[in-house]
């Protein structure tokens, strides 16, 4: 399988809700913040509510977090200095190309939330703000290999991980099992010669469980 280039990393979030035209990206908040680079590096906080954020009943029952835990976890300052710091380990001259299965959704929750402090780096000089969507490498995907029936419906996440023997990703949401599931499938998208060998969502995780970097720990 060809690897990704070094600056490749997905993130994925689990929020409170998802910004319409009623509510606005600042009036919600980042309840789970899951990272996966290229190399193999994981990152996962879970975050306590904001004070005065909003809550959208959809989006609690897409993630499975108790309305009771919603004050559990660290701060959003904290969490979001803690993954810049993971971001920066390898490399502080590193800017990151971002992927994820909807990653503008991500960037943005980000962006209204990232640091306004002198001392922090800014979001555009660590992440790039134009982000790689899995569903539009998939359907280029599709295009070039004249799969034009997947082409031309509007095909889901699990649809696309099912084209490439993957196992649909475990609900309730996670937000470092989505990047895991995420990575794995834009490594399949960009070798599509090998993707004979069914991988299952259960073995992604005992991989992590080998290494020692479970779903619940806070790990740099």
């Amino acid at each position: 399988m060809k690897n990704l280039p070094d600056n490749f990393v997905v993130i994925d979030l689990e929020t409170t809700g998802v910004p319409d035209e009623e509510t606005k990206v600042s009036e919600l908040s980042i309840l789970e913040i899951g990272a996966v680079d290229a190399s193999g590096r994981r990152f996962y906080r879970r975050v306590a509510m904001g004070r005065g954020r909003k809550v959208q009943g959809g989006a609690l029952a897409c993630n499975g977090i108790d309305p009771l835990d919603l004050g559990c976890g660290v701060s959003l300052v904290d969490a979001i200095d803690d993954l810049a710091g993971w971001l920066r380990a390898p490399d502080e001259s590193r800017r990151w190309i971002m992927g994820g299965k909807n990653p503008q959704f991500d960037y943005s929750f980000l962006a209204a939330n990232w640091p306004r402090r002198v001392d922090s780096v800014k979001l555009g000089d660590l992440i790039s703000r134009r982000c790689l969507d899995l569903h539009s490498i998939a359907y280029a995907w599709a295009v070039m290999a004249g799969d034009l029936e997947m082409a031309a419906v509007d095909f889901s996440t699990d649809d696309i991980y099912s084209e490439f023997a993957l196992s649909p990703e475990p609900k309730p949401h996670n937000a470092l099992r989505g990047a895991l599931h995420e990575m794995e499938g834009f490594k399949r998208l960009l070798d599509a010669s090998d993707i004979t060998d069914q991988i299952t969502f259960e073995s992604l995780m005992q991989a992590s469980a080998r290494e020692n970097l479970m779903i619940g720990e806070s790990t740099l």
